[in-house]
């Protein structure tokens, strides 16, 4: 049975079967959502290949989701009690240090359909800034080793870090991010992609067997 993890590309698209979200309407435009979890498959005879929901989100300074409520659920209480759980788990943008620290409520409709998961083993260097991410793009360009040069920017730089590589469905990701990543083969690193506050640099590894 296939598990299902939510994408979002701003009114939700949610992948099932992955259940993947569409896109919502933000009304805060620096209120995105960066991170999903797995959604419940959709198995229930109730629910077929998709469904719609609008949820609300309580969403802390931080980025973490404290609460979630379905004001449109799917008709299948066995599954939206689950489906909650997970989007307790979503993260969205944070605030920055510099901004009152305010809890934010964001209404979002999330379109949830069936489609294969996406894995790909990825790592992940951050950093705060798109001018040094820029930099640190035109090393790697020159030839920079990536783990090495991200080992540096995790102990040296302030906001900086290194994710080491795993296999992860892509589906959790952005579309924009999504988009990115999909024309990476193994050994590839994308430009910095904005993810929240931060410049991503990712790099494809080959799937281990």
């Amino acid at each position: 049975m296939h598990k299902t993890l939510a994408s979002a590309m701003m009114l939700f698209l949610l992948v099932a079967g992955c259940a993947t979200p569409q896109r919502a309407v933000a009304p805060d435009p620096k209120l995105e959502l960066i991170s999903m979890t797995e959604l419940p498959p959709l198995s229930s005879p109730a629910i077929g290949f998709g469904v719609k929901l609008v949820a609300v989100f309580h969403v802390l300074p931080d980025g973490t989701t404290k609460d979630v409520t379905l004001v449109r659920p799917s008709g299948v209480l066995e599954w939206d009690r689950p489906a909650i759980d997970s989007m307790k788990q979503w993260r969205f943008t944070p605030l920055a240090s510099s901004e009152p620290q305010v809890d934010r409520w964001l209404r979002h409709a999330v379109i949830v359909q069936v489609q294969d998961p996406v894995v790909m083993r990825l790592a992940e260097m951050a950093v705060p800034t798109q001018q040094m991410a820029d930099s640190l793009y035109a090393l790697l360009e020159g030839g920079a080793d990536y783990e090495a040069l991200g080992r540096r920017v995790s102990n040296e730089s302030e906001g900086g870090s290194l994710k080491q590589a795993e296999a992860v469905n892509i589906a959790r990701y952005p579309s924009h991010v999504r988009n990115a990543l999909s024309l990476l083969r193994a050994g590839q690193v994308s430009r910095p992609i904005r993810i929240g506050l931060n410049y991503v640099i990712f790099k494809r590894y080959p799937l281990e067997n």
